[in-house]
């Protein structure tokens, strides 16, 4: 480890146990599209990703402007450019988004993009697939959301018999699909349960989840929950989750990016509620104490994307026009 309060000092420390909390976030996530690495190597100024994203003055005024995504980020960029960007705003979007948003007519919704090109003007160039094409780009910002790897982690390769005592990195960008592998329940490391990881699962509510997993692992490293006493049975979770991942995107010919290892998505309450289970059976004095994980949360939940437009609405002070046939 480098200590950086004190000049980046080298040192060595042996634990019994570890936790790993820092899995998402620090590593933008770009589409495999052709053409972007180039861009990306040639005019890495106007390649951007929303974990840079410091609000849209400066850099953006006057520009015209090319937006990849349609969740959160992506939509609340364009949203923010609308005013000072060269207009339209032209947001890149595979399907109707389920975050809400509100209309502006100064946003330009075109589909997904199958290749970019640098011009002679050393502007952009994107290809959209529906054969149409976007010129004179300024930046392509990108709302793409993350994808998990922790670069410094090292552990023992799995099979000791043909790689003995090799250190190995655990998680890779070419990991198909994308994960950190071999974890039981998305917190323990199968190979080494000693090694876990709080975090991973991307949640509704976030803070929540961390306080149900972080509760859970240290009821199994305490010993009161048991864990399945072989990297083969811990390794169970796994496969069964990849097995249900396979099924849904077999369900499309576009699946969501929301279709991946660890958003759980719909799936996200049974898997809570099997670890409060696991809790409030060794620690009944918790069931007072942590989160229900029940259908009145749930419908908590789902409920804040309506409250939400409603307020995007109230603070624009746009009147919402109201579906007199909705039910």
């Amino acid at each position: 480890m480098k200590d950086w309060n004190e000049g980046g000092v080298v040192f060595e420390e042996t634990w019994d146990a570890v936790v790993i909390t820092t899995v998402w976030f620090d590593n933008p996530h770009f589409p495999d599209v052709p053409g972007l690495q180039e861009l990306q190597q040639k005019q890495p100024n106007k390649v951007q990703h929303a974990m840079n994203w410091m609000g849209p003055q400066g850099d953006y005024e006057g520009k015209r402007v090319l937006v990849i995504g349609n969740a959160n980020s992506a939509n609340e960029m364009a949203a923010q450019l609308a005013p000072v960007a060269q207009t339209p705003i032209y947001r890149s979007t595979r399907r109707i988004s389920v975050f809400p948003s509100l209309p502006d007519t100064r946003i330009q919704d075109i589909g997904p993009i199958s290749r970019y090109t640098i011009n002679d003007n050393d502007k952009i160039t994107a290809h959209v697939k529906d054969g149409t094409t976007v010129e004179n780009i300024d930046i392509v910002l990108f709302g793409t959301g993350y994808y998990p790897h922790v670069p410094y982690l090292r552990v023992l390769h799995p099979d000791p018999q043909t790689c003995a005592r090799k250190l190995v990195p655990l998680t890779s960008r070419t990991t198909v699909p994308t994960r950190i592998p071999s974890l039981h329940n998305q917190i323990i490391y199968a190979y080494n349960p000693t090694l876990a990881f709080i975090g991973a699962p991307t949640s509704f509510i976030p803070f929540t989840l961390a306080d149900l997993t972080s509760t859970w692992l240290s009821l199994a490293w305490s010993g009161l929950i048991l864990i399945p006493p072989t990297p083969k049975a811990r390794l169970a979770y796994e496969q069964g989750r990849l097995r249900t991942l396979a099924e849904q995107r077999s369900e499309s010919d576009n699946p969501s990016d929301l279709i991946n290892f660890h958003f759980l998505g719909r799936y996200e309450m049974e898997y809570a509620r099997g670890l409060r289970e696991d809790i409030v059976m060794v620690r009944d004095g918790l069931d007072g104490v942590l989160a229900r994980w029940d259908d009145d949360q749930d419908g908590r939940r789902f409920a804040m994307y309506a409250k939400k437009l409603e307020s995007l609405f109230i603070s624009a002070g746009v009147e919402r026009e109201i579906d007199v046939n909705a039910t």
